[in-house]
């Protein structure tokens, strides 16, 4: 009876695993591959965690780039992935006993992997913005991975100005951090995120006040707005105390950043 208890479990732990394969390609949706390897396969070379073979991260970023598009939808499905509660008490259950085998990946890496795969796509996925502005505003648990993948998007992610401008605001450091990388990897609108990222030079943590210079390198000329709040910048954080931290580094980036945004302004301010 209980070996029969166990096979039941099994039974419906493989569904469980079957349910959510349907959930990510779609019946009569053939799984993108490349060189006759599955996305899926390919996926898993994103997967630091993995104790198993798999492809080289390299190799894996390369299969993206060549599926290209073609991955954008299943991507998105395997980011919105979200294990149930009974799903995982029959993985559990049906890991107690030694009749059948199942190896589940569980919708957390998968979300790992498909943000990875997104980044790695970058203005290719542009198609996937509006989906993943949605869930940023909806999601607030994944809006860091989100604000990164929108960020790698570039000028295509313009659309997500608006939610990232909110977020640079937002009282999560670490939010406030990829919100302003993201607006510096879209690179849209200076006339609107420039004076942002401005204020956010004034942050009193070191991640935001670095990924704002970062962010105003990237927007170059366009960023002339930023170029005394930088050459006031740079001697505030080279003054501080000199220890193992990332100040230094700020304060070496705003001036690289001043250099390229105003080379005549920055001469003039003696930084040459």
């Amino acid at each position: 009876m209980r070996t029969r208890s166990r096979i039941a479990f099994a039974i419906l732990a493989l569904a469980a695993v079957g349910g959510l394969v349907r959930a990510v390609f779609k019946p009569g949706e053939p799984e993108p591959a490349f060189q006759g390897t599955p996305l899926s396969v390919w996926l898993t070379g994103f997967d630091e965690g993995s104790t198993g073979p798999r492809p080289d991260f390299r190799a894996a970023r390369e299969a993206v780039r060549q599926i290209g598009t073609n991955a954008t939808p299943a991507l998105l499905r395997m980011f919105r992935a979200k294990d149930s509660a009974l799903t995982l008490k029959l993985i559990s259950l049906v890991a107690k006993q030694q009749i059948i085998k199942i190896h589940y990946v569980p919708a957390s890496t998968r979300n790992v992997e498909a943000a990875a795969a997104l980044e790695t796509l970058g203005a290719a996925a542009q198609d996937a913005v509006p989906q993943l502005i949605e869930m940023f505003d909806h999601m607030p648990a994944r809006q860091r991975e989100i604000a990164v993948i929108l960020g790698c998007s570039g000028p295509p992610a313009k659309r997500a100005i608006p939610s990232l401008l909110r977020a640079a605001s937002n009282t999560n450091t670490s939010l406030r951090t990829d919100a302003v990388f993201a607006l510096g990897g879209i690179h849209s609108e200076p006339e609107t995120v420039v004076p942002v990222l401005i204020q956010a030079m004034r942050d009193p943590s070191d991640s935001v006040r670095y990924s704002a210079v970062t962010a105003l390198l990237e927007y170059g000329t366009n960023a002339s707005l930023a170029v005394p709040a930088l050459i006031e910048l740079i001697p505030r954080e080279r003054e501080r105390t000199i220890s193992p931290g990332q100040h230094t580094i700020i304060y070496a980036w705003a001036e690289h950043a001043l250099k390229q945004i105003d080379p005549e302004a920055a001469a003039k301010a003696g930084f040459k």
